[in-house]
């Protein structure tokens, strides 16, 4: 009789073991990330000066970095950085200039979703559908106190706010999120003209 029942606990402890190893690879099959297939890049620069009825001026550098991935969905990266500074020229007349900056913060904007791909003649389209989801993060700066953080998957009582400047995930998403964008890359490169992401693109 002993030995039934070890006979019977030695299989029932095989038939469990058998199923979470099932079950643990089952998870890790749907968990498994995907795996990236290029990476792209654009940049560029905007300057603004009030001179010469003011000294003032602004440097803008914008880079967009677009990863595909294996199960066709797109990671587009966009980070915006700002310097402003005051052109002054020095008393001596001998024209040459002393230039302060002013760190104005930098913004960063995770946007995810899916896309479509045809390549044709070296260079590649690549149709980017309305994000799914909005990561966005801005650091402190001379013109913003506190630095913020969203993410429109992982959504918090902080981000929301209160009061009447509260916000659902959705709603955010929706003020963030662009309509489905078309970008060309050029293979030889991998660079593609810089992109508009703005909500009513």
């Amino acid at each position: 009789m002993k030995k039934f029942h070890k006979a019977v606990t030695t299989v029932a402890v095989a038939a469990l073991s058998a199923a979470l190893c099932f079950s643990l690879a089952a998870c890790g099959e749907t968990q498994k990330a995907a795996d990236l297939v290029a990476s792209y890049n654009s940049s560029s620069y905007t300057f603004m000066t009030a001179f010469p009825d003011f000294t003032f001026k602004q440097l803008t550098s914008n880079v967009q970095n677009i990863n595909v991935y294996d199960d066709n969905t797109y990671m587009l990266m966009v980070t915006t950085k700002s310097l402003s500074g005051d052109l002054k020229f020095d008393p001596s007349n001998t024209g040459d200039q002393v230039a302060s900056a002013n760190d104005r913060g930098c913004t960063i904007t995770h946007y995810y979703g899916a896309y479509e791909k045809t390549e044709e003649d070296g260079m590649i389209t690549l149709k980017l559908k309305k994000p799914t989801r909005v990561v966005y993060t801005a650091t402190a700066s001379a013109t913003a106190s506190a630095a913020v953080f969203y993410d429109t998957a992982n959504w918090t009582d902080a981000m929301s706010g209160e009061g009447d400047d509260a916000k659902t995930a959705e709603q955010y998403l929706a003020s963030m999120a662009f309509n489905d964008v078309e970008c060309v890359v050029d293979g030889s490169t991998f660079g593609f003209d810089y992109i508009d992401v703005s909500v009513k693109a």
